[in-house]
């Protein structure tokens, strides 16, 4: 497994860039801040699980692949109950693009063996900080999951 670089490493700029004046999260920032969920969730890092969770504004939400919206509060409560559960759980993010300044898109895959489960996830940021985010399940693929 990757070892996670060390927060005050990551926090600044080094993780977004600028467009149009507004700070949007870049490639390196989007998979820096997935690999924290996968060091909680593959092997209880509560480290990671700090870092993951700081990252996200005190009014974000997520709207999950089932429609389910929920709060920062309630995903950190749910997060909090399901570290290490997945010990060969792996997360690749790929197709990363800024459809405008302020909103980043990407492919999202969750590997536990020989089985995969792909999501197409929009979020909004600001810098650094990840306002919004909104998960669809991709059900089929030509040559992936």
């Amino acid at each position: 497994m990757t070892s996670i670089t060390p927060a005050v490493a990551y926090r600044g700029m080094g993780d977004a860039t600028r467009t149009s004046g507004c700070l949007t999260l870049n490639g390196e920032g989007v998979r820096r801040h997935h690999l924290r969920l996968q060091h909680w969730l593959a092997g209880g890092d509560q480290a990671a699980l700090e870092e993951f969770v700081g990252a996200h504004g005190e009014d974000f939400t997520l709207v999950r692949s089932d429609g389910a919206v929920l709060t920062r509060d309630q995903m950190v409560a749910a997060l909090r109950e399901v570290g290490g559960s997945q010990p060969d759980l792996e997360i690749d993010i790929s197709e990363i693009s800024s459809p405008t300044a302020g909103a980043v898109r990407f492919l999202e895959r969750h590997t536990r063996g020989s089985k995969s489960e792909l999501r197409r996830v929009t979020a909004l940021v600001d810098g650094n900080t990840w306002l919004s985010v909104h998960e669809t399940t991709v059900r089929s693929r030509r040559g992936t999951a």
